[in-house]
């Protein structure tokens, strides 16, 4: 791509189990993540901007907002997390279910392949997807032009 923008600071608190996990990520716990997207297009809109950073806000931000913002991430196919799930849900409570183990390697592909669907048919591409779980640790997803 010819220009490219990053957005970061995106932050959202959520919790989650890591099912055969052999350490302490087995324990129900939660993180402060932080999500950076890099957007990039070959072309520059009326205003000489790939997107303008204010419509993030309403799309991306307020995607992970409504979907993962203080809820348990789980893994639908994890025995214990679906009845935690379910004592959740009894008490109207947030959850998001994966299909897989709910890693920041899975979120930033999971991110990769919702914001995507959200740019369609605009010119404007997710390049990268950076997924924060802690300051140290870090989980990256990129742009692959095979997949669009």
């Amino acid at each position: 791509m010819k220009y490219e923008i990053k957005k970061g600071g995106m932050i959202f608190h959520a919790a989650h189990r890591l099912d055969e996990h052999a350490g302490l990520c087995s324990n129900l716990h939660g993180h402060s993540y932080q999500v950076e997207v890099t957007l990039g297009s070959d072309t520059l809109d009326i205003m000489d901007m790939v997107i303008d950073f204010g419509e993030l806000k309403p799309t991306i931000k307020q995607w992970i907002d409504d979907n993962l913002d203080h809820c348990f991430i789980y893994d639908v196919n994890d025995k214990i997390s679906n009845e935690l799930a379910l004592v959740l849900h009894k008490h109207k409570l947030k959850t998001f279910a994966m299909s897989t183990k709910p890693t920041a390697e899975r979120m930033s592909e999971l991110f990769m392949e919702e914001f995507t669907e959200m740019f369609k048919g605009t010119g404007v591409f997710i390049m990268q997807v950076v997924v924060w779980e802690t300051n140290k640790a870090r989980s990256i997803s990129n742009y692959e032009p095979s997949s669009v």
